[in-house]
């Protein structure tokens, strides 16, 4: 897709570079979103936490370790996470039944300045209810809610 963009006597920007990212993590390609994000830093294009959360939203879908590196490549950057890639990280460690993990990560996470949103709360609840951990996931809704934030349509289905 690059080549036929360069052909064109075009130039990818961010934004071009980003999408390109996106479609290949949509479709499972990761080899492909790394061949692109690193002709990005080879350009010199300068990234930003969007494209690292595309990336590492793609890599905690096949390889939790691969996206804690790219977000320490993201600290060494100067960027902050913020609350989309944690979540990602969140639902990775989810997925793989981690639960002690995911829940370390959302304190972290809380530390770190960055504030659980309702979707935080939900991936972590969910995992619970689903892991048959009903006090735990009691105790979160509780902490959601003492946190001012309301559970949405998806937290009451959980």
């Amino acid at each position: 897709m690059l080549n036929m963009i360069n052909a064109g006597g075009l130039v990818p920007n961010k934004v071009t570079y980003t999408t390109i990212i996106t479609r290949h993590c949509k479709e499972g390609k990761i080899n492909a979103a790394f061949q692109v994000f690193d002709r990005m830093i080879d350009t010199g294009c300068k990234l930003d936490v969007y494209t690292y959360s595309i990336l590492i939203s793609g890599l905690c879908d096949q390889c939790l370790l691969e996206a804690w590196k790219i977000f320490n490549m993201m600290l060494e950057n100067g960027l902050g996470p913020n609350v989309v890639i944690y979540n990602n990280l969140i639902y990775g460690y989810c997925k793989i039944w981690k639960l002690d993990c995911a829940s370390e990560l959302m304190e972290r996470m809380t530390g770190n300045g960055c504030q659980p949103n309702v979707c935080t709360y939900t991936l972590l609840i969910a995992a619970f209810c689903y892991e048959n951990k009903l006090e735990e996931a009691n105790e979160l809704l509780i902490k959601m809610l003492e946190s001012g934030i309301l559970p949405d349509h998806l937290t009451c289905f959980v």
